[in-house]
């Protein structure tokens, strides 16, 4: 309280406040909870106008005036957060309501503006792939006079309000700090952002979600019309920024999942086209028509590696005929197409949207087949390369978006598990077809072969065959002669499989028809040498033991071509000797020249025939039976009939042999004279 204001230091005389010619003045704070919200100040133009009195009538103004105006604060207070919470629920509620994120930006910058007081509102949001903010949608006057230009100008201006990284300092900010950034003088804004956020104030907001920049929304505000920019009006412009940034994440989820189901939904439906086993030209047929239809591209090419390396056209699938007649019948060798060969080596989709310049798509492809934009996958399987789809357009109208990509390659993917597929069925099918061959094979061959022992008086005589495989080129044969003599075969050929076994029928043939001529065993050996030598081109040739038998002299005469696979057993010692003689396979040379023995069988007295399936059989450690072995056993059983002879030396080979494979076919011929 001053009764005299000139005498009190405190007063300021000049101040545009004061009453003019004031003398006296007193001023009561307004305090609430201790702290000073304001002052209420009385002047008078008389000196020593105020006393006691009317400081404590003002004392007691002051503290209701201090109550009533902190009340009217907290309720504005109270009123202006509703509002924000009003409006933040209004502009969440309408862009959960948008199909799609371009529908949500333009129900926020609509909403925002409406509710929020500003002059217009823009969005951009940033762009992984090309690291810009693209520009999303605009609200305003000025955005208003934009459209009424038309569309070409707006598509125009659409692509010049890219934000790419320095093309708007301020917006380079807010990234980096990743707060709000305000622009009073609006003339440092580049063109032509000034022109969609026009107004004397800008707020760039950051459209944050998950800890990321996820866009930036501008507001500007025209001074003389809308509301102050003050903190309150900030932080709710920056709750709008971040529930767009949440919805349009929302919206990109959603459309992302829908994506997602309706792929799976296109490959579950290709799968079950292709899941039935067919020609692999039908896969390729139905994939490359399927392509054109779910991507709305202009062709589909299907291509299969040939043995040379080079891709060949198996089948064209485009929207016009007139499209597809360019890949008719085309080989495309490797560096034609780089992109393609790129594709198959690396693995993996490749994509030009733009082929015009383009080092993996020549001029010369492009003047040929006309590709504006190429998509080429890879056929895989087992991670190689077996051939590639290419997709192209040629108006230049579309662009391989990723969704495309994943399309085409799911497609291709199911294309080359149905093409192994196939491929696997057709060499099953010839597996099959030639399991059935062999095993015919194998019965004619064992037809042609002797199907019982012949009965000999006086003699008993046993035999094995077994071959290695399903047809072998072992054989042997009984041959009836006259005046009492049997002709005993036990041959092999020099080679395996079906060669030998049709080898095998041809010397047997021809060995017969020697034999039964009654010849000596070193003629019909010559003469068998001459004919196979005359009628055979195969490169080739067989190993031949040939024996005549004289039942009533007990005489057993034997020649050898080459094989010398033999033992006599006398039963009076037990002593069993190799039977030898000099000579070299048939079908080698002509004019070859071989050796003939004669020996008396004695009662109890045995002749082994065999080929080299017999002693070369090996076992699991790679050790041979061999000739002594099979001589033990002949000789542990020699007092035995033929026929337990046989058989002890067929279950002591295979014993021997246990699990290991074998490669040598079994043959055996034993004779033995009666001990009586």
């Amino acid at each position: 309280m001053a009764n005299d204001v000139s005498a009190e230091p405190l007063y300021i005389p000049d101040d545009p406040r004061l009453l003019p010619d004031t003398r006296a003045e007193l001023a009561v704070p307004l305090v609430v909870e201790g702290r000073v919200i304001g002052v209420l100040d009385v002047q008078n133009t008389q000196r020593g106008a105020f006393g006691p009195d009317d400081l404590f009538i003002l004392r007691t103004l002051a503290d209701q005036v201090a109550v009533a105006v902190n009340s009217a604060r907290a309720y504005e207070a109270q009123r202006e957060e509703a509002w924000v919470t009003t409006v933040l629920l209004q502009v969440a509620e309408a862009t959960s309501q948008a199909e799609n994120v371009e529908a949500v930006l333009n129900v926020a910058t609509r909403v925002t503006a409406m509710l929020a007081g500003v002059e217009s509102t823009a969005i951009w949001l940033w762009d992984d792939d090309s690291a810009v903010f693209e520009f999303g949608a605009a609200y305003g006057l000025a955005w208003g006079q934009m459209l009424d230009d038309g569309a070409p100008a707006l598509d125009a201006l659409a692509a010049d309000l890219r934000l790419s990284p320095g093309a708007w300092a301020a917006v380079d900010r807010l990234r980096a700090e990743r707060a709000a950034v305000i622009i009073d003088d609006t003339t440092t804004v580049p063109l032509p952002f000034r022109e969609v956020c026009s107004g004397d104030t800008i707020a760039l907001l950051p459209m944050l979600n998950k800890g990321q920049v996820f866009g930036v929304m501008g507001a500007s505000f025209k001074r003389d019309l809308a509301p102050a920019l003050d903190e309150r009006r900030l932080a709710m412009l920056s709750g709008i920024a971040h529930q767009v940034a949440a919805a349009v994440d929302n919206s990109r989820l959603t459309a992302l999942r829908e994506e997602e189901v309706w792929i799976s939904t296109v490959l579950l439906q290709v799968a079950d086209a292709l899941r039935r086993l067919q020609a692999v030209e039908v896969t390729l047929e139905q994939v490359a028509r399927l392509v054109p239809a779910l991507t709305g591209v202009d062709r589909c090419v299907a291509l299969l590696l040939d043995e040379a390396g080079n891709y060949r056209v198996r089948t064209v699938h485009a929207l016009r005929d007139e499209l597809a007649e360019a890949y008719m019948g085309a080989v495309i060798r490797p560096g034609e197409l780089p992109l393609l060969d790129d594709t198959c080596r690396l693995g993996q989709p490749l994509v030009v949207n733009d082929t015009v310049g383009n080092p993996r798509v020549p001029g010369a492809w492009y003047a040929r087949y006309g590709s504006r934009a190429i998509l080429v996958v890879p056929l895989l399987v087992a991670d190689e390369p077996i051939g590639a789809f290419l997709a192209d357009d040629v108006q230049g109208t579309h662009v391989f978006s990723p969704r495309r990509v994943r399309i085409v390659t799911g497609i291709a993917n199911q294309a080359a598990i149905a093409i192994e597929n196939a491929r696997l069925q057709a060499q099953e099918a010839q597996r099959a077809q030639l399991a059935r061959e062999l095993e015919l094979a194998h019965d004619i061959q064992r037809t042609l072969l002797p199907q019982a022992a012949p009965l000999v008086e006086g003699y008993q005589i046993a035999y094995r065959w077994r071959s290695a495989r399903e047809v072998g080129g072992d054989f042997f044969d009984f041959v009836p002669l006259d005046e009492g003599r049997l002709g005993l075969v036990v041959a092999d050929v020099a080679d395996k499989g079906i060669p030998a076994a049709l080898y095998m029928m041809f010397a047997r043939t021809v060995l017969r028809a020697v034999a039964l001529s009654g010849r000596k065993p070193v003629s019909a050996l010559q003469r068998a040498n001459e004919l196979i030598l005359a009628e055979s081109q195969a490169e080739m040739f067989v190993t031949v033991y040939y024996s005549i038998l004289d039942y009533r002299k007990h005489l057993l005469t034997y020649a050898s071509a080459g094989h010398n696979l033999a033992f006599y057993a006398a039963q009076e010692t037990g002593e069993i000797q190799p039977m030898l003689t000099a000579g070299i396979p048939l079908g080698v040379i002509p004019a070859a020249v071989f050796g003939q023995k004669t020996l008396l069988l004695a009662p109890g007295d045995v002749a082994l025939f065999y080929t080299d399936g017999a002693v070369e059989v090996q076992n699991a450690e790679g050790e041979e039976f061999g000739a002594e072995r099979l001589a033990a056993v002949l000789a542990a059983h020699l007092a035995e009939p033929a026929e337990a002879i046989a058989e002890a030396i067929d279950a002591a080979v295979q014993a021997f042999a246990g699990e290991a494979a074998q490669y040598d076919d079994f043959t055996l011929i034993l004779v033995k004279r009666d001990a009586h």
